[in-house]
């Protein structure tokens, strides 16, 4: 491990993201809200794959230490954890050479390096204390059960990866979480509260839109972001084949993720089949959000349950979609649904209903003629003032 060098500024944070940062939506805002508020940001992202390059590089101002294996990382679970094990022991090594009074860990797979900062890295390098800071964005340990939720195994592990979550929360000095109890179901923030850590919520919400977009001439129905199961289009396919020929909508979807190819394939040879036109296209930058949200006349935000985190979660793509006075369609007993329910944003249906999804399809190319003005959005330039003013707390 190399020897510390001790020119650290003050307020310098070292946020640590597991994946490529091309850049994370959610990482990227966090970190332009502290740098503009008067931190020094340095992200460490780890490019898996090989897919954008390593070495330092500059966005918007926050300098950018990408990591790479000497050969794209094998999929899997032990590809995966051997990868992740190579990245900590990198971004560790880059800590010692650079300094950072608070290490900002992006999901639980960074954790072990914040807890490492603050529990030995810092003082080692002459610092009177490391600031560790763990920014919970999903339960990471329900995405072990995604691939099969009834997994025996995945069960146990998940249950593990539970445990070892409480246990990196309460050693942080902050968790922050993106989702909180508004009206009937709790988010994240009270499940880390009952471990009596020190919990904000920042919302993933979206940038204030003065203006909207006007809706697309043919109704769309719209999902943008990652593309991570199967099921939630299988169901979409399914709903369409319950609506009347003259009235099937267009498909517009816009991401990348795990099951990415496998859903494209199957949506082309469903819209050839069932008379549908299919757009789809690959990852986006945050600056294509606006003009991809005016590509759709509604969202679709249903997700199947089983994975154990989503009654508590709101999708970005949600509060995108509202942003831009396009109504949703959600999953209902949920945090999304009550938003969606009490504020009007749309519409809520159980998940695993095709029939009762198009009843809800039809309605809404039936009553939708043009954008409506949403109440009660989340807003970033608000949220964000709460991660800093949270920040700056830190330093009292």
């Amino acid at each position: 491990m190399s020897r510390c060098f001790l020119s650290v500024v003050m307020t310098s944070v070292a946020m640590v993201v597991s994946n490529r940062y091309d850049p994370d939506p959610r990482v990227h805002k966090e970190a332009t809200a502290l740098l503009n508020a008067g931190y020094d940001i340095r992200v460490y992202a780890f490019d898996r794959f090989h897919e954008i390059g390593k070495g330092v590089t500059e966005i918007d101002g926050i300098i950018v230490n990408r990591f790479q294996l000497d050969e794209p990382m094998k999929k899997g679970i032990l590809g995966t954890k051997r990868g992740l094990d190579e990245f900590r022991k990198f971004v560790i090594n880059e800590l010692h050479n650079n300094p950072a009074e608070v290490v900002h860990c992006h999901d639980q797979d960074t954790c072990s390096i914040g807890q490492y900062w603050k529990k030995k890295g810092a003082a080692k390098c002459g610092l009177s204390k490391g600031i560790f800071i763990f920014d919970a964005h999903d339960f990471y340990w329900t995405w072990l059960l995604m691939p099969n939720p009834r997994s025996l195994w995945r069960k146990f592990g998940s249950f593990l990866l539970k445990r070892r979550d409480a246990k990196y929360a309460k050693q942080s000095d902050m968790v922050i979480t993106p989702t909180e109890k508004r009206y009937d179901n709790p988010g994240f923030a009270e499940l880390y509260r009952e471990l009596g850590c020190n919990v904000i919520t920042v919302w993933n919400s979206h940038p204030k839109v003065e203006k909207y977009p006007k809706l697309p001439e043919k109704f769309s129905i719209g999902y943008i972001g990652n593309i991570r199961e199967f099921r939630m289009f299988e169901l979409l396919i399914d709903a369409m084949k319950e609506v009347p020929e003259d009235k099937r909508p267009v498909l517009r979807i816009a991401g990348s993720g795990m099951v990415a190819k496998e859903t494209n394939a199957s949506l082309k040879k469903a819209g050839d089949e069932l008379g549908i036109e299919i757009i789809s296209t690959g990852r986006y930058s945050t600056d294509e959000i606006s003009d991809l949200v005016s590509e759709c006349t509604i969202m679709y935000c249903l997700y199947p349950p089983e994975r154990g985190n989503i009654d508590r979660a709101m999708p970005v793509k949600l509060f995108d979609s509202v942003s831009h006075g396009r109504k949703v369609i959600a999953n209902n007993n949920s945090l999304m649904g009550d938003f969606v329910d009490y504020n009007k944003w749309g519409w809520t249906v159980e998940y695993d209903n095709p029939i009762k999804l198009a009843e809800i399809i039809v309605r809404a190319i039936n009553t939708i003629n043009d954008v409506e003005d949403m109440d009660n959005i989340p807003i970033w330039e608000s949220d964000s003032e709460i991660l800093i003013d949270a920040y700056n707390q830190l330093f009292i």
